[in-house]
C-alpha cells in the first residue's frame, strides 16, 4: 500500500472518530436539555380545577434513560465498525479487496455523520 493512501486512510479514520464524538456528544447534550430537571417540571394539579389540563406530560427516568441510550446507539455502532475497518484499511498484509471494503465502511461513517 503506498504511503498515500495510508496517510488518506488515516486521515479518513481520525475524521471520522472526531464526526462520530461530535455527534454523539450533541445526540446527549440534546436529549439531556430536552429533559426537564425535577426542580423545575411543575407539580400535577388535579383535572378540573381551574385551567389546570387533565394530565401533566413528565418525562420518567426509565424513559429518559432508553431514550438516551437509543439516541447514542448510532455512535456506539459507528465505532465498533470504525477500529476494525481503520485496522484493516491500514494494515499492509490484507488483500486490496478487504482495504477497499474497509475504506468504503469508514467513508460511509463519515457520510452519516456529516449529514
Amino acid at each position: 500500500m503506498p504511503r498515500v493512501s495510508i496517510v488518506i486512510a488515516v486521515l479518513l479514520g481520525v475524521l471520522a472518530l472526531v464526526a462520530v464524538l461530535m455527534g454523539a456528544a450533541r445526540i446527549v447534550r440534546g436529549a439531556v436539555h430536552a429533559a426537564a430537571p425535577l426542580s423545575v417540571a411543575p407539580a400535577p394539579t388535579p383535572a378540573g380545577q381551574g385551567d389546570a389540563p387533565a394530565a401533566v406530560a413528565l418525562t420518567p427516568a426509565p424513559l429518559l434513560l432508553r431514550e438516551i441510550v437509543r439516541s447514542v446507539m448510532p455512535a456506539i455502532v459507528s465505532l465498533v465498525l470504525l477500529v476494525p475497518s481503520s485496522i484493516v484499511a491500514l494494515s499492509r498484509n490484507r488483500p486490496p479487496e478487504q482495504q477497499r471494503w474497509a475504506t468504503a465502511t469508514i467513508s460511509s461513517i463519515v457520510t452519516y455523520w456529516l449529514t
